[in-house]
């Protein structure tokens, strides 16, 4: 492989970059034959995806990240909750005004984004109690926002200017998040 030991910022950290931006997650194995395709382009010579290792992942990676930090941007990681396999995220760090404005959602769904992410990860998360889930109707029941310094279970408050969203609006956010690849949906619901 390249060189990429010395943080070099180039076109083939360039294209990486692109890829992710062009999906919503990676995986290891997803990016491999990405990584290949680039460093055979890059090097002029073939890379196989069999030939592309997890430190050579991690130094694109990092490079990017070094490079993407003044935007606010980072690839970070997680663990998927059905399999416990790696999956990487193009993310901003940071909620301004105009980084606001660059969704497709209102200022009340993505209310009710925070508020059903805190039960999932604040509420749902103890101890005793690892779920850093919710079911369809806990997510539901976060559906308005709370009154003014009310907290939502014990954390926080959450909300945005207006009422929250109707129980219909909620019912279809819930499925837009589950399409858009933002949420699973299990068996149980």
């Amino acid at each position: 492989m390249a060189d990429i030991e010395d943080g070099h910022y180039d076109n083939s950290h360039r294209a990486f970059v692109q890829a992710f931006m062009a999906r919503s997650v990676l995986t290891f194995d997803q990016a491999k034959p990405i990584l290949a395709h680039i460093q055979s382009v890059h090097d002029g010579r073939e890379t196989l995806p069999g030939d592309v290792t997890e430190a050579d992942f991690n130094a694109y990676i990092t490079t990017a990240n070094n490079a993407l930090s003044p935007y606010d941007y980072e690839i970070r990681s997680t663990f998927s909750q059905h399999d416990r396999t790696r999956i990487y995220a193009l993310v901003n760090t940071t909620s301004d005004p105009a980084t606001q404005l660059a969704t497709l959602h209102t200022a009340d769904e993505i209310a009710f984004l925070k508020r059903v992410l805190d039960a999932m990860f604040e509420t749902n998360n103890t101890a005793l109690r690892e779920v850093m889930a919710v079911t369809s109707m806990q997510a539901l029941q976060l559906h308005k926002n709370p009154s003014a310094g009310q907290t939502q279970n014990g954390g926080a408050t959450q909300g945005s200017t207006g009422p929250g969203l109707t129980m219909s609006q909620a019912e279809k956010m819930l499925k837009d998040l589950v399409e858009e690849g933002w949420f699973e949906l299990s068996k149980k619901g």
